[in-house]
């Protein structure tokens, strides 16, 4: 697969298939993963002829990594993306991690995106809640989380 340098020299790997579609799908992986849990639904669209992109995101499967890419470096990689390969009326599928991508990427360049399809992302993120401070939260929210709640009686003879 090819890959190609972004304006920070950053190294992403990608997969693009031109079709006949003036639409382009473009798919984004969760944490920890990499393009290659859409390679069917890469292969299916690419055969009914549209243009389909899938790339891995900075820090996974075969691209570069720079210390702490966040939402705004994954957007502007994949504006490069978009960028460099002309692609129009653009379709972003999510998956948990990249359906926050593909909020982000529309709130910052809203013009380009012609739908949004996110699969497990939270809920409870949203276009407000896109901001540095995000980390910090999710880790006070998992910390309260732990915080044991008050033990109530139950009673004798039943395990629940």
């Amino acid at each position: 697969m090819p890959a190609i340098k972004t304006f920070d020299n950053q190294e992403i790997n990608y997969s693009f298939s031109k079709g006949r579609s003036s639409h382009a799908i473009i798919f984004i992986h969760g944490l920890g993963a990499n393009l290659t849990i859409w390679k069917t639904e890469y292969n299916y669209f690419k055969g009914r002829g549209y243009n389909v992109l899938n790339f891995d995101l900075q820090c996974h499967g075969h691209s570069s990594c720079r210390k702490n890419p966040g939402f705004r470096q994954f957007a502007k990689d994949l504006n490069f993306l978009v960028g460099r390969l002309k692609l129009k009326k653009i379709i972003l599928v999510g998956h948990s991690l990249g359906g926050l991508i593909a909020l982000d990427y529309y709130k910052r360049y809203p013009s380009k995106v012609k739908a949004i399809i996110s699969i497990d992302s939270s809920y409870e993120v949203s276009l407000k809640s896109l901001n540095p401070l995000m980390p910090l939260q999710f880790i006070i929210a998992k910390l309260l989380a732990m915080v044991p709640a008050k033990k109530k009686n139950k009673p004798s003879g039943i395990d629940f």
